[in-house]
């Protein structure tokens, strides 16, 4: 399931709130180290997310720009 949040941009002020896709990917483990490792391969690096409190992605902010929790 997914809400969509409205996302407004820094330069043209211009507001978007549509889920343009999901892509999932089955996983061996849910070690800190596999999540790392597809975000760095799947995530553009100026990408903001929001994810929840799970510590498989405590070193996330590492491989993006923003990070919230």
């Amino acid at each position: 399931m997914s809400k969509s949040t409205v996302l407004e941009d820094y330069n043209t002020s211009e507001k978007d709130k549509s889920c343009r896709y999901f892509k999932m990917v089955k996983i061996k483990s849910l070690k800190a180290k596999t999540s790392e490792k597809l975000v760095k391969k799947l995530v553009d690096k100026d990408a903001v997310l929001h994810t929840d409190e799970s510590i498989t992605l405590v070193n996330i902010a590492d491989c993006i720009d923003t990070h919230i929790i």
